[in-house]
């Protein structure tokens, strides 16, 4: 068993991986506890109101981790352009290395769950705004009219890319999607 002060990382860890790759329903405690490598007593020690606490912090720790990796790619000295092919390209290797297993770290809970669960939904919500105002910061910085739209719209065909190269198994439509972010920050 993995010791006390690493557990509640591991556990926010596995639950984000699992809720990703097979929803929140499909995911049980009992899993989590086992492929986290945690007693099952750090569970509800770090988590009380279990599995929907676990979740938003799941969600929460997925979304900085996206953010962290969107901002690394959006820091450069390339054009705007290229960056934001290379965000849509990264996404897409993600997808592929997972073998399709994983594609955006919140989807697949946010569909199945936020519309049962409060706490998950503003998680949830919290998490594509902090993407998008990443993205309208960027934006913005590079004289973009409209740049709020423009950042809801680059997430919009971002997420429905990876749900589409997912279902398909394979990153081409990703390629689509780098035409229309040109298109749209023309």
């Amino acid at each position: 068993m993995r010791k006390d002060n690493g557990a509640k990382e591991a556990l926010i860890q596995t639950a984000s991986r699992l809720f990703q790759e097979q929803g929140f329903s499909a995911t049980g405690l009992n899993q989590i506890v086992k492929e986290s490598n945690t007693a099952k007593g750090s569970l509800y020690f770090y988590f009380p109101k279990g599995k929907n606490e676990l979740a938003v912090a799941a969600i929460n720790e997925a979304s900085s981790n996206t953010e962290n990796f969107m901002a690394d790619i959006l820091h450069s000295d390339e054009s705007l352009e290229i960056r934001l092919h290379k965000l849509v390209d990264a996404f897409g290797y993600a997808l592929e290395n997972s073998e399709f297993n994983q594609g955006c770290p919140i989807c697949t809970i946010t569909l199945e769950a936020a519309s049962k669960n409060e706490s998950i939904r503003i998680a949830s919500d919290n998490a594509y705004n902090s993407w998008q105002n990443l993205l309208e910061l960027h934006l913005n910085a590079n004289n973009i009219s409209d740049a709020k739209d423009v950042a809801s719209s680059l997430i919009s065909l971002l997420e429905g890319g990876l749900i589409l190269a997912r279902a398909s198994k394979d990153i081409r439509v990703l390629n689509a999607i780098k035409k229309s972010v040109s298109l749209l920050i023309k």
